[in-house]
């Protein structure tokens, strides 16, 4: 099952990663900023350029189907990290609302392949 686990967040690594430019558009209309410089996998321990996004696997839940199958589902979490001089209920709000953008592109019906 690991290996299922590590080909979902592969398929959201290279959907966000190929997409940088577009979230990088989207965080731009919050805060001028550079470039989203990486969009990391895993728990890296320091993350020194910003603005950047990480994937963390959060677990796995299985749960039995009525055909006796086994449905599996995989929790990420995604994490916006920014510098900023602004007030920190001023980056909360760009946060939530960068959060929507990337939920709306994890939801395209292209994407769901």
């Amino acid at each position: 099952m690991a290996n299922l686990q590590n080909e979902v967040l592969n398929s959201l690594w290279k959907l966000l990663d190929n997409n940088l430019q577009f979230l990088t558009s989207k965080l731009n209309e919050f805060t001028t900023s550079q470039p989203i410089t990486r969009v990391w996998k895993g728990a890296i321990a320091v993350i020194d350029k910003y603005p950047a996004i990480r994937l963390v696997p959060q677990g796995r839940d299985s749960e039995w189907g009525a055909t006796r199958s086994q449905d599996d589902t995989y929790r990420f979490e995604c994490q916006l990290f920014i510098r900023t001089t602004a007030a920190p209920e001023i980056a909360q709000e760009w946060i939530g609302a960068f959060e929507a953008v990337v939920m709306n592109l994890l939801l395209e019906p292209v994407n769901l392949t």
